[in-house]
């Protein structure tokens, strides 16, 4: 720091001071004074700068004569700027803003709106850390949502997982009501779900054993008002695994000479007796038949009960329920067309009662609204005490053979989950009124290949198509969340044209998702229908592979791979057709991709690698690994790629770091929400449990709703906020220079 000297004034001191400092300074104040103004004297070295009122030194006049304002300069081997003919150098607290200073209030004081340096105007969102004004991290911007909220707190990432819905699972998936909580619940895999009559929640991941089931039976133990699961995880096959239920945690209940496991099993509270039952194929002397034990689950002690004999097994199908109106257990058993059904008293089996009929159960409730128990399947039959009767008028309108079936005693409702047509798994949902089916739950079945965007003005998701657990053909359903699933007007396109996925992007200038068909068609959704831009036949994009919006040109930038027809195509915002730019990518095998406002690029990754599009041409990249779904975060103005690894990478001005590892291996695809700085990774937790694993930056400031409020606190309301981009600009995002 340099300091100029300052003799005071004779204006400054008081008279009598002055008269005596002019006396004795008299002789030699003119050898060694230079007067500059009226307040300031100067030593003989330096000369008077009268424009700044500064002493200096006379090559810093000499070196910026006839010299413009801002030009370089170089007085004493100083580097300076030019200012009124006067070169000057950068010092703090002179009053100047020179170059390398954000200010400069002409004191060396934090906290007064400079710091000492001059190197910070003590704001949040000018990129320097305020220690003293209690900052923690400063991003240049007044955003939340990207590490370091709207009053320069850092953020922390938190990720919740959420479930979009179970997959049918024929062997180890079974569904109980729970009256005491009011819900159905459904256990596959080790993963628990409940049907609350309006949607599906994820309840627990963790509880019970993450393995290979061979299978497992749920039923409400209406003495401990909780949900009991009976199951095995060996091979050879015994009962090892005994679990509660109590609306929140799995309990394991220890027990004692547990009973091997048969070909086919079937678990009954017994409440006149207080104990379960588990009923299942096997041997009787030297015949096949039934065979039952029963747990005490207070002891935890299993006690073999009688047996029944029926000679050969052959082929049929057998479900097992108890009957609350008669204190009883029911077994049938169905060949051919003929049904034999045993009950037991507690003490006895019953004479079997045969009778015809066309039907293969797996499970019997007790409908409460029948007062009987109803089996549901090709048929719903119910229990009279001496014979099953047909409840024509209750068929599904989708018959099915080994459906998963509850009652729910709260609303009075049957609830059927899933089941087969044949080979094909079912993963549906219905309720029987009483008078009608209805058809609930509706959500995204197919577990790979599907296209997500997000929908920034209607602040929804967009989920379309996809490949189903039952084959390789593709669905065209699309479906929208807001935090519920809405099945919306199915895609025109016929998916048997080209086996493979139809990418999306959102498009903020058209305010429309854009789908590239392949039967070389383009089409818009808006609102909760799609139009047609380009008929069949007549765009020069057929089935692109991977489409992004590039906010910077205005347009969306689709690409097709190596062949007949392939390059890079352009559908600008203002435009009806697809204009070819340039040619095809580096990497044939097309992906998923997204514009980097840092960089002014388009990303693609893929299984192959990574590769970046610069408006001119293709070029490669560093890539960090494969097998990646990339997505554009707007907040940091960056992309990210996340794998079914739980591997995670940013890229920033060109350079990949390594994010955050997922806490979930979600395999499937990413999507990023404008509006709150989410990423949501939409895929299967395991083989059967379809899952949303949310990721969001939070901190002490909220998100500011732009809703004509300041939410966040940063004095700035609506469009004034930069936090409202997605509501005001959502065609030009943070960081991005837009035409």
């Amino acid at each position: 720091m340099v300091l100029y000297p300052h003799v005071p004034s004779a204006r400054e001191l008081p008279v009598s001071r002055a008269l005596a400092l002019l006396v004795l300074f008299a002789g030699c104040l003119e050898a060694q004074l230079v007067p500059c103004g009226s307040d300031l004297l100067c030593p003989a070295t330096k000369v008077c700068d009268p424009v700044h009122t500064i002493c200096v030194d006379p090559d810093q006049l000499a070196s910026c004569a006839d010299m413009p304002d801002g030009a370089p300069c170089n007085a004493g081997g100083s580097v300076g700027e030019c200012r009124d003919q006067v070169c000057l150098f950068a010092v703090c607290g002179d009053h100047f803003v020179e170059p390398g200073e954000a200010c400069d209030d002409g004191n060396l004081v934090n906290g007064d709106g400079c710091n000492a340096s001059c190197t910070s105007t003590e704001v949040c969102g000018n990129g320097t850390v305020d220690l003293t004004g209690g900052e923690s991290c400063d991003d240049a911007n007044l955003i939340s949502g990207d590490g370091c909220d709207s009053r320069c707190r850092p953020e922390q990432l938190r990720w919740t997982l959420e479930g979009v819905g179970p997959l049918y699972q024929t062997t180890s998936g079974h569904m109980a009501f729970d009256p005491a909580r009011r819900q159905a619940v459904y256990v596959a895999d080790g993963i628990t779900w409940n049907w609350d009559g309006t949607r599906w929640s994820l309840l627990s991941t963790s509880d019970l054993p993450r393995t290979d089931w061979q299978w497992s039976r749920l039923v409400f133990d209406a003495d401990r008002g909780k949900v009991v699961l009976v199951g095995s995880t060996v091979i050879p096959t015994t009962v090892n695994q005994v679990w509660e239920w109590d609306g929140t945690t799995w309990t394991r209940i220890p027990t004692i000479a547990a009973p091997a496991f048969g070909a086919a099993s079937h678990v009954v509270h017994d409440r006149a007796h207080h104990v379960l039952l588990l009923i299942q194929t096997g041997t009787v002397g030297a015949q096949s038949g039934y065979v039952m034990w029963a747990l005490d689950l207070v002891t935890g002690v299993w006690t073999q009960q009688p047996s029944i004999s029926i000679g050969s097994l052959g082929n049929g199908y057998d479900a097992a329920g108890y009957d609350q109106a008669r204190g009883r257990t029911v077994l049938m058993r169905q060949e051919n067309t003929t049904v034999s059904t045993y009950e037991w008293d507690g003490t006895a089996w019953s004479a079997p009662q045969t009778a015809p009929l066309s039907y293969n159960p797996r499970t019997v409730i007790y409908d409460g609204r029948l007062g009987a128990l109803v089996a549901v399947g090709s048929d719903v039959v119910k229990w009279t005490g001496t014979t099953w009767t047909v409840l024509a008028a209750e068929t599904l309108p989708s018959v099915r053979s080994r459906p998963e079936v509850a009652y729910d005693s709260e609303r009075q409702r049957r609830i059927v989950f899933a089941g087969l047509i044949g080979g094909s798994r079912l993963e549906d949902l219905y309720e029987w009124d009483g008078a009608q089916w209805s058809r609930l739950g509706d959500v995204p079945s197919p577990y790979e290949d599907f296209e997500l965007v997000y929908d920034t003005k209607r602040r929804r998701l967009i989920h379309y198509g996809g490949r189903t657990v039952n084959g390789a053909t593709f669905a065209t359903t699309t479906f929208s969340y807001d935090g519920t699933w809405h099945r919306l007007a199915p895609s025109p396109i016929n998916s048997q044209m080209n086996p493979s996925p139809t990418p999306l992007a959102y498009d903020p200038i058209r305010d429309a998702v854009v789908m590239s068909g392949p039967d070389a068609s383009t089409w818009l959704l808006r609102g909760d229908t799609w139009e047609m831009l380009e008929a069949p036949g007549t765009s020069l994009v057929a089935g692109a592979r991977a489409i992004a919006f590039d906010p910077q040109h205005g347009r969306v930038i689709g690409v097709i791979g190596a062949g007949p027809g392939g390059g890079t195509f352009e559908l600008r915002s203002d435009a009806d057709h697809w204009t070819m730019v340039a040619g095809t990518p580096l990497i044939s095998s097309l992906g998923t991709s997204a514009f980097d406002a840092r960089t002014g690029e388009i990303v693609m990754c893929s299984y192959m690698g990574i590769t970046r599009y610069d408006g001119q041409a293709w070029a490669a990249t560093v890539s960090p690994g494969a097998s990646y779904t990339i997505f554009a975060d707007q907040r940091r103005g960056t992309v990210e790629v996340v794998s079914a690894t739980r591997s995670s990478y940013e890229r920033i001005d060109g350079v990949w770091y390594e994010g955050t590892k997922l806490p979930f291996a979600v395999d499937g695809r990413a999507y990023y929400a404008s509006d709150t700085g989410e990423v949501g990774v939409i895929g299967m937790l395991g083989a059967y449990a379809r899952v949303i694993a949310h990721r969001r930056w939070v901190g002490e400031a909220p998100l500011d709703a732009c809703r004509g409020g300041d939410d966040d606190g940063d004095g700035a309301i609506d469009c004034d906020d930069p936090e409202c981009f997605w509501s005001c600009t959502p065609a030009c995002p943070p960081l991005t220079s837009c035409l």
